[in-house]
């Protein structure tokens, strides 16, 4: 998995529904629902959308947050990181940071992200710039 340096900051509702039910939930409700209207319901039953995307623990935590038990909330949920170009662009992420980690050549992490080998130098100055740094010997 890469540093959360190379992570899109999730916004808005995602945002809400990540501190509730964590990360990848709410990139889950944004893979199945991504430019949709929905409606978050009080009382979840497992045919819900929400239950099946997220599961049942997560999905109640995420309806008592915006129900508060009560009603149903009508929510929008944006496109984002769904898109083609953005599952593209992470996975030559993954697969240069795969090369990285075992200690490949530019030209090694060029071949795996389809990139130039200067793109590939760049990323991976950046990379290696993101990761926690090693505590210094007294």
């Amino acid at each position: 998995m890469l540093p959360t340096a190379f992570e899109k900051p999730l916004t808005g509702i995602l945002q809400e529904i990540a501190d509730v039910a964590g990360r990848e939930a709410a990139l889950a409700i944004q893979e199945v629902k991504g430019g949709q209207t929905v409606f978050i319901v009080s009382r979840l039953r497992d045919t819900n959308w929400l239950v099946r995307a997220v599961g049942r623990s997560k999905a109640q935590a995420i309806s008592h947050h915006f129900t508060s038990g009560y009603a149903r909330q009508k929510v929008e949920i944006p496109v984002g990181q769904t898109g083609a170009y953005q599952s593209e662009q992470r996975r030559r992420w993954e697969a240069m940071a795969a090369v990285i980690q075992r200690g490949g050549s530019a030209n090694e992490i060029a071949t795996a992200g389809r990139v130039t080998s200067r793109s590939a130098r760049r990323f991976r100055g950046k990379y290696l710039a993101s990761l926690p740094k090693k505590a210094s010997r007294p």
